[in-house]
């Protein structure tokens, strides 16, 4: 018999290394089960989770909202559509440094907004957002495990038109990966001054484009944030 063979400790040892498989097996089985039976975000304001899609219904009257400007511009705002949409905050714009002044005064911030599984953290890491002079971009990996299609249609960047000065303050406290309510109207609108139009701008209505045009004018009326409700 081998001298450092011993039949009670070899058993003990085989059986401990059994478990120690048993236990990593597990280990790889949960963490499997949470990446690939990922739950859907919990409903953050109402009835409208922010997995849904954006809401939105057709204006059919024409009825127009003013807006004057240092009292040197006047903005006429053609409502085009219903619009509500529960989402996070991926990036906030205020650098635009090829407007004019009344546009920046008119509509200060640019928000790029997801919806969705992008609204999940999770796909932080496989995906980045940028904002320069109202455009958006985003870039991501090719192991994000979601579609081209699927990401550019739960993205948008939204110029946001804020209809008092509350609503300015509520869009000021925003801060990214903020989830928050917004509700109001996708927006066309024309800028005159001295009754001259001087300059225009005209809203997406659709979630599939992309380009330019595609961004959303929205004429915010009501803004959820937390507990705190602007309006």
């Amino acid at each position: 018999m081998d001298p450092y063979y011993n039949e009670e400790i070899m058993p003990q040892r085989r059986h401990s290394i059994i478990t120690k498989i048993i236990f990593i097996l597990v280990i790889i089985l949960i963490i499997y089960i949470i990446f690939n039976n990922r739950k859907p975000i919990d409903s953050v304001y109402g009835e409208h989770n922010i997995m849904d899609d954006p809401i939105q219904k057709k204006i059919s009257s024409n009825s127009t909202i003013t807006h004057n400007i240092d009292n040197e511009y006047v903005c006429i705002i053609y409502p085009q559509a219903s619009y509500k949409m529960t989402v996070k905050i991926k990036n906030i714009n205020t650098l635009n440094y090829m407007d004019p002044e009344w546009r920046i005064k008119l509509s200060k911030y640019d928000l790029g907004v997801v919806w969705g599984s992008l609204a999940d953290k999770y796909y932080d890491e496989f995906i980045t957002y940028s904002q320069i002079n109202r455009y958006l971009s985003w870039y991501y990996s090719y192991d994000i495990g979601l579609s081209v299609t699927y990401i550019s249609t739960h993205i948008s960047n939204n110029h946001i038109i804020p209809a008092n000065e509350n609503i300015l303050r509520g869009i000021s406290n925003l801060k990214v990966d903020d989830v928050c309510y917004m509700e109001g109207k996708l927006v066309n609108y024309d800028i005159n001054q001295n009754n001259t139009k001087i300059g225009f701008m005209e809203t997406s209505l659709s979630r599939t484009d992309s380009g330019n045009g595609a961004c959303e004018t929205f004429y915010v009326e009501k803004l959820i944030l937390g507990d705190v409700t602007y309006q």
